[in-house]
């Protein structure tokens, strides 16, 4: 059990540091996000509140560069009912 347990923590530490390729057939275009403390609380709390249904919000902050954003605070959005209901108005 340790082992198993030892093994994904050493595969979560080590995602998103291999090295990039320069592959023209396979481009970079992974993005880094920055969350602030308080934000990534927030979104945690608004998470839980919501459990069975789905939980929509918004994210406040900025790019600080082509692959990087920082966000800086997060508001929840209220909302009711969990599922949308679409009818193919083509189909006869």
């Amino acid at each position: 059990m340790l082992d198993d347990l030892s093994l994904l923590i050493k595969g979560s530490l080590q995602m998103g540091t291999k090295e990039v390729t320069d592959d023209p057939t396979h481009p970079d275009s992974a993005e880094t996000v920055h969350i602030s403390a308080l934000a990534l609380l927030k979104m945690l709390r608004h998470a839980r509140s919501g459990v069975p249904l789905e939980v929509m919000g918004l994210m406040l902050g900025s790019f600080v560069d082509d692959y990087t954003i920082n966000v800086v605070d997060v508001f929840a959005m209220p909302q009711s009912g969990t599922v949308s209901w679409l009818q193919d108005i083509t189909r006869g």
